[in-house]
């Protein structure tokens, strides 16, 4: 614990919180100002909810994009499974790979 040789040697917590990087500005800026441990007791609370009402809100968002993102993914998919040219490209692809195999035989070898 880093925090521990700062606090034994004259730090405030407050000081050691709002001096390290490890925790969110919003937290380190407000701690350093709280006065007396009821109102930093209630501050705390007040940024719990706050945290977990932003973490819900970005659940939800997650579960509404998710199911788009993946049917948007199998669309695209489909499309392109029956999309008349796939046979051309396959074709062109197996084109490609024969005349290779053919130049490594003839020249390579």
């Amino acid at each position: 614990m880093a925090w521990r040789p700062l606090v034994d040697g004259g730090q405030t917590p407050a000081e050691v919180v709002s001096s390290s990087s490890r925790f969110p500005s919003l937290f380190r800026e407000s701690i350093h100002q709280r006065r007396n441990q009821r109102e930093t007791g209630r501050y705390l609370e007040a940024l719990h909810q706050y945290y977990q009402d932003e973490g819900t809100r970005k659940l939800h968002y997650l579960a509404q994009w998710a199911p788009r993102a993946v049917y948007l993914i199998g669309g695209l998919w489909d499309w392109l499974l029956r999309h008349p040219l796939l046979p051309e490209l396959l074709q062109y692809g197996q084109e490609r790979r024969a005349d290779s195999d053919f130049f490594h035989t003839c020249f390579v070898s």
